[in-house]
């Protein structure tokens, strides 16, 4: 809520995932399961955030479902905050 009424975004990205029973494996960080090869990961903005940059959300919503790994997260807050950097990947950029 204290974001609410900002111009705002956060992108949440956990180190790493959990293995929550898959193949029987309930563990925390320990071993090289499948399941831990995707971390948790949401995007949040404000109303505002969206009226300023529609184009941004827009490509956000089309890339929700693309796979990326974890360097996405330098890229897109770059991105997210009109930050101008010459080697921007805009291919991990997930506001592109």
């Amino acid at each position: 809520n204290e974001l609410r009424d900002d111009n705002a975004i956060l992108i949440y990205l956990s180190d790493h995932s959990e293995n929550m029973g898959e193949d029987g494996h309930y563990t925390h960080g320990d071993g090289d399961w499948p399941a831990q090869h995707y971390p948790g990961c949401f995007v949040w903005y404000s109303d505002k955030y969206k009226s300023l940059y529609p184009e941004k959300i827009t490509h956000l919503y089309q890339n929700k479902d693309k796979e990326y790994n974890t360097s996405f997260l330098f890229h897109s807050i770059l991105d997210a905050a009109d930050i101008q950097y010459s080697d921007l990947n805009y291919d991990e950029d997930i506001f592109r």
